[in-house]
């Protein structure tokens, strides 16, 4: 008889980062002192590098939700970020359940 996963929890993909590429947007969870004068996160991110797919490192671009002060860079760009699947503080995830495997950069 073959050993059958539980209905109730989803089989894990092969490659958790495979999605992950240049360009996609996910969510940074700031650290305290990033939110000082800001809302709190997450906030949205543009993944600018991707320094290690296996454990999920990456580059992100991200944008504090509250304009910045005139002078000032707007983006906060922050490196090296590791995966969080909780949004720890400093950390990474994806917007939502599934964003890493439903969008493929090689699907046409």
């Amino acid at each position: 008889m073959k050993n059958q996963a539980s209905q109730d929890e989803a089989p894990a993909p092969e490659k958790p980062f495979a999605g992950l590429v240049r360009g996609r947007i996910v969510h940074y969870y700031p650290l305290a002192h990033e939110c000082r004068y800001s809302l709190p996160g997450p906030w949205a991110s543009i993944v600018t590098n991707v320094l290690n797919e296996e454990d999920g490192l990456v580059t992100l671009n991200t944008m504090p939700p509250q304009p910045a002060s005139i002078g000032t860079d707007p983006v906060l760009r922050v490196t090296p970020i590791s995966y969080s699947p909780d949004g720890a503080p400093g950390c990474w995830s994806w917007m939502f359940p599934g964003q890493a495997t439903r969008y493929s950069p090689d699907r046409k």
